[in-house]
This record gives structure tokens, sequence and C-alpha cells, in this order.
């Protein structure tokens, strides 16, 4: 399970990256840092 959240396309991560700019930073962050968690928590 945390295999498909490593491989993810650069595409994919391009669009993060550009919906977290026009988001608020907190709420961009608390997401990634909840990505974060996922893909640590084995």
């Amino acid at each position: 399970m945390t295999g498909a959240v490593q491989v993810v396309p650069e595409e994919m991560l391009g669009r993060m990256l550009e919906a977290g700019c026009k988001l608020e930073e907190k709420i961009f962050m608390q997401a990634f840092m909840f990505v974060l968690f996922l893909s640590s928590w084995e």
C-alpha cells in the first residue's frame, strides 16, 4: 500500500504542488504532513 504512494507520477505531483500554491499554506501543509504520515506508516 505504501508502494503506490511512493511511486507517484511526476505529473500528479506537479498538480498537487500547483494546487497547493492556490490553497492556503496552512491547509496545504496539513495535507502534505498527512501524506508523509501515510507514506511512512507501514
